[in-house]
Formats: C-alpha cells, structure tokens, sequence
C-alpha cells in the first residue's frame, strides 16, 4: 500500500513542478496513477475504497489549481466507482473507467488534428504560444498533408515552453521562427492564424490560458489574424456554472528572478490569463470548429452530462 501511496504523491509532485507539460498529458498522468493505485489495492471495505479514491484524487486535483481537464477527469473515474456497492465490483469498476478514459484521449486527439489542420491554408504564418500537444498535432497534420506554411513561437516566459514548441517543429521538418514573447505585437502584421490551447475555459466566456494569450489575442484581432482555440470539451468547467471563479495559480518567484529578491522588490508570476472570448475566432475541438458562443452553450446545455464524465 506504501508503494501505491508514493505513486499518488510522485504523479502530484511532476505535475506541480511542471515536469509534465500540457493539461491532456497532466490528465492522462493522474488517471495513470490511480490506474496503478486501483489495482494494487487489497481488498478492504468498499466504503473504505472509495475514501481512498477519493483522498487520492485531492491530492492529484491540487497539484495543479488552474486544470479542469484533470479535475473531470478524476470525477469520471469517481462517479463511475461510486455506482457499484461491493469492494471487487468497485475497484473493477475504477480500473474499468480509467482504462476508458485513456482509451478516449487519443481517439479525441485525432478529430481534433484533423479538424484543425483542414483550417490552415497554404503560404499561410501561424503563430502559436506556449507549448501545447493538441496545436502540435494540429500543425504536424497540416504539414503531414503536403501544406506550405510556416510557424511563429513565442518564447513563453518565464519557463520557456515556447522553445520546446520550436524544436519539435522545426525537428519534424516545419520552417519555424523564435521570437521573445514581446516581439508579438511587431510581426503580427505578417501573421494569419493565432493557435493557443486552453486550460480552462469557463461559462461566463473566458479561454484560461498560459500568462501572455490574451496579449496576443488583442494584437491579433487589431491586425485581423484570426485567433483559433485547439482544445478538448474536457477543458470546459463546470464548477463556474456554480459561481466558482477559475482559479488563477500564482508560481514561485524563482522562475522569475533565480537570487533572493531586493528589499522592496516583489515578483507576480501568474500562470494564466483570461481571453474574452469575442477575441477568439473559433474553438476546435473534438465536436469540430465551433463558435466559442456555439461552444459554451454545447457545454452549459449538457451539464448534467458533464456532471458524469
């Protein structure tokens, strides 16, 4: 049981520290991890099971505020456990689920590359921020099929994922261009498309993305570059129906400044921003390319749905 528990606590631990990138993989590193604990579990009253579940799924929920994906994907796992009274029926069951969800990431991924990439036209310059696996798909089909364009990265200060977008492009081939996050507003004049992903994205309208997209989007929308949102629906949270704000994480100031901060001097290092959504073009995900209205009232109609992810 020791060894389940420091799983729990290792997984929690790599997605704080940002050692995992991209919410669909930090997703996918928590159901792995309760996958593990699921089946290493002996057997023990079902009540006690599912507190376990439970108790296991705050911690891997906590490590990352600013994260619905994760948060759904946990409540899946915990609703479809929940239905079964006995111990063996309830532990099948949540090795059942996690499996399934799994099963479901990649088979999402797929519409959501294809969709994208159909968008993209030739001679065209796209520029992209941070780091995100679905716009890296998205791109990577593009180009896959035989598109000419080529590719902008911010740096995406201060951990520089922006430099890990730039490399795996420019690696698989794309003609692609690294400029400090500044930069931005100054070649927007030469770009067509702005694909981000999203963290979050709430009932009220706001796309939660990394520190930096909104900035983006409002040059963007100033120079007519139409600002796409590449994303999973797993991404909409339902909490915000409730009146619940989507957390804004604030991270440590050592990401910023690597020495002890001078007397007088603070640092702000949030994490996110909030996109108004009348900035974004459209979202495209695994349903296809909607409207971001189309989009939230899709989710908010189905909350009841959601509430049994």
């Amino acid at each position: 049981m020791q060894n389940t528990k420091n799983k729990i606590r290792i997984s929690a631990g790599k997605i704080k520290r940002l050692e995992i990138q991209g919410a669909r993989n930090v997703a996918k590193e928590a159901v792995r991890a309760v996958l593990y604990w699921a089946r290493e579990t002996e057997k023990e009253p079902a009540k006690g099971f599912m507190a376990g579940l439970e108790k296991n799924a705050k911690i891997l929920a906590s490590s990352r505020p600013t994260e619905p994906m994760l948060r759904n994907a946990l409540k899946y796992i915990i609703l479809k456990a929940g239905k079964e009274k006995e111990f063996e029926k309830r532990k099948n069951k949540t090795i059942s689920a996690c499996k399934d969800y799994l099963l479901r990431l990649p088979k999402e991924h797929e519409k959501i590359s294809e969709f994208g990439s159909n968008l993209i036209p030739d001679n065209s310059t796209i520029l992209i921020h941070c780091h995100s696996n679905t716009v890296m798909a998205v791109i990577k089909r593009a180009f896959d099929k035989g598109k000419k364009f080529s590719v902008i990265c911010t740096e995406t200060r201060p951990l520089f994922q922006g430099r890990i977008s730039a490399k795996e492009l420019s690696t698989y081939g794309i003609n692609t261009t690294l400029i400090v996050d500044s930069a931005a507003r100054h070649i927007m004049n030469d770009v067509d498309l702005f694909f981000s992903g999203a963290d979050a994205i709430t009932s009220d309208g706001f796309v939660v993305n990394k520190i930096g997209t909104s900035l983006i989007s409002l040059a963007a929308k100033a120079e007519e570059a139409h600002h796409y949102v590449c994303t999973s629906s797993h991404k909409f949270d339902p909490l915000t129906l409730q009146g619940f704000l989507e957390p804004i994480e604030n991270r440590s100031s050592l990401e910023v400044i690597k020495s002890a901060l001078q007397k007088n001097l603070k640092v702000l290092n949030p994490a996110f921003d909030c996109t108004e959504i009348e900035l974004v073009r459209g979202i495209i995900c695994e349903m296809g390319v909607l409207t971001p209205q189309t989009f939230i009232s899709s989710m908010v109609r189905d909350a009841a749905e959601l509430n049994t992810l």
